[in-house]
């Protein structure tokens, strides 16, 4: 138990070192020790603290990503406003198996994919191959 605590605490004092000087590199801000170095994010791009971000997301320019938030496999557009809480995570369980636990096999998802200059309010969840235009 020790050697985890302590070991979450290793990566999140990396992360934290690691996006104060990527966000000065890329011109991001990156404020969630949660967001994967290996996204891609446009310049300007802000994501609020506790966020979490994989590193199958792309993010473009000057777009944010409040609070709480949960994103990824996603293609995010140019100047995109998406408040806290929201939930992007295109993966669904197997409902046309004996089990629908993850346990049974995992399937590809489709990405989703949110065009530009668009606005996702507070507490959204959007599933897999959803797309949204400009």
């Amino acid at each position: 138990m020790l050697f985890r605590i302590v070991k979450e605490s290793l990566y999140f004092l990396k992360q934290v070192i690691a996006w104060t000087v990527l966000n000065k590199i890329k011109r991001t801000f990156v404020y969630s020790p949660r967001a994967s170095i290996k996204a891609n994010y446009g310049k300007y791009v802000s994501i609020g603290n506790n966020t979490f971000v994989a590193a199958n997301v792309s993010i473009g320019l000057r777009s944010y990503v409040n609070e709480n938030s949960w994103i990824e496999n996603c293609k995010i557009g140019n100047y995109c406003s998406i408040s806290s809480s929201v939930m992007i995570c295109p993966s669904e369980h197997f409902l046309n198996k004996v089990l629908c636990h993850p346990i049974m096999g995992n399937k590809v998802t489709k990405p989703v994919i949110i065009g530009n200059d668009v606005l996702i309010s507070h507490g959204v969840t959007v599933l897999e191959g959803v797309t949204i235009g400009d």
